[in-house]
């Protein structure tokens, strides 16, 4: 067993299996434990695997196993606890999405995580789609004016996902994914809306009670990477148009104002334009722009 990666499972269910069955042929990765709270899931995964112990308690399978790595396969709601007893103990872990339902518990983890030196690694398996690379590269000097992303699925049917308070609901559970790659590939977001609502499910035709989340949202949100951008042309502008002293109306300010940040920032002029609020042209040849996204900038 020498050289390899000791790793243990809290949670053997569906996506707990879905991971194992991926990672059971490894050769370099010995299973030392295995917890579920219905023990006989980690006694039938450690059957599988026909390696490692099925536990009782998953802080006695942190201490007795000792593993490297620890696969926290639990509810949305279940999470926090587990992972700062394996922090505790320097174990590195793949946490399935969503870390918490709870922010201020997923900042906990990562806080402590990185006061430990500990690599999390959560369930965003899109990034690792043989897509994703060539993807992030063909985007990376593109300029990008608009995004759109849909999920459009059926109702896993387990108790805690059709309750807000143990799922998190739809975006926070599902969509996830959606919104992870969104960030992944453009950046954080500085602004969101977001509305949902209900008439598409019936709840009573269901067979888990308790249905309580959103049939359908509805998200626009504004990145920090096109802000940046454009924090960039607001700010650089009051700059160039300094260079311009000839007495002009100002519609033709306006215009060659447009022409050379649409040049230099590869947005298009149709849009700097429509960005441009007001010109003013003052007798000292001083050009002063108001834009319409300022308020952004405050």
């Amino acid at each position: 067993m020498s050289g390899k990666l000791k790793a243990a499972v809290v949670g053997c269910g569906g996506i707990s299996n879905w991971h194992f069955s991926r990672v059971k042929n490894f050769e370099d990765v010995e299973y030392v434990g295995f917890y579920d709270i219905i023990k006989a899931r980690a006694e039938k995964m450690a059957a599988a695997k026909g390696e490692g112990k099925a536990f009782d308690c998953y802080i006695s399978m942190l201490d007795e196993s000792k593993p490297d790595i620890l696969y926290v396969c639990v509810p949305p709601d279940q999470h926090g606890m587990i992972e700062l007893e394996a922090i505790k103990r320097g174990i590195h872990m793949m946490i399935q999405k969503p870390i918490a339902t709870d922010i201020n518990v997923a900042e906990k983890i990562c806080d402590m995580a990185t006061q430990h030196n500990i690599i999390i690694s959560v369930g965003h398996q899109d990034r690792y789609l043989n897509i994703i690379d060539p993807m992030k590269e063909f985007l990376k000097d593109r300029q990008i004016g608009l995004i759109n992303g849909a999920w459009v699925g059926g109702i896993p049917m387990v108790y805690w996902w059709v309750r807000k308070s143990t799922s998190g609901g739809q975006i926070v559970e599902q969509n996830i994914h959606l919104y992870d790659m969104l960030r992944y590939f453009n950046g954080e977001p500085v602004t969101v809306y977001c509305t949902g609502g209900k008439g598409i499910v019936n709840p009573n035709v269901l067979p888990l009670r308790g249905y309580d989340v959103e049939d359908y949202t509805a998200a626009k949100t504004i990145l920090d990477a096109e802000l940046r951008r454009l924090v960039q042309v607001c700010t650089t502008l009051s700059a160039e148009t300094s260079k311009i002293a000839t007495k002009k109306s100002a519609d033709g300010e306006r215009k060659k104002i447009a022409e050379i940040v649409s040049a230099e920032r590869t947005l298009t002029r149709t849009l700097v334009d429509l960005l441009i609020d007001k010109v003013y042209v003052y007798p000292t040849n001083h050009i002063e722009v108001v834009w319409k996204i300022a308020e952004f900038y405050k």
